[in-house]
């Protein structure tokens, strides 16, 4: 699992690590993964972080890239999960992640 996103669990900041994720996925170029990613992030907290303006620009770069329909579709299957199920998504996403990331460095 990536450092940021274990020190974002470990700390009990489930929002932020699903917002670290988020970030992840796009760097991976997974822009629907990190929309998702994203969506968890407001099941989790309750409601979307407008205040953050990186957050913010992540998802307008996220919706040039997807377009504004699926990136709403995919925002919203992470959005429309309950917290439990939000957080259990966003611990297992950050395990795939990390999967990834060792098999790539050993590639």
């Amino acid at each position: 699992m990536p450092r940021a996103v274990e020190a974002a669990q470990a700390i009990m900041d489930a929002p932020l690590a699903a917002q670290l994720l988020a970030r992840l996925l796009s760097l991976e170029d997974d822009p629907a993964g990190a929309a998702t990613a994203l969506g968890l992030s407001q099941a989790i907290r309750g409601a979307f972080d407008h205040g953050d303006t990186e957050l913010r620009r992540l998802s307008e770069t996220l919706t040039k890239s997807l377009g504004r329909t699926d990136y709403h579709s995919a925002y919203e299957r992470g959005a429309g999960l309950t917290l439990h199920e939000a957080t259990d998504k966003s611990r297992h996403r950050s395990a795939q992640s990390d999967s990834t990331q060792r098999a790539l460095a050993c590639g």
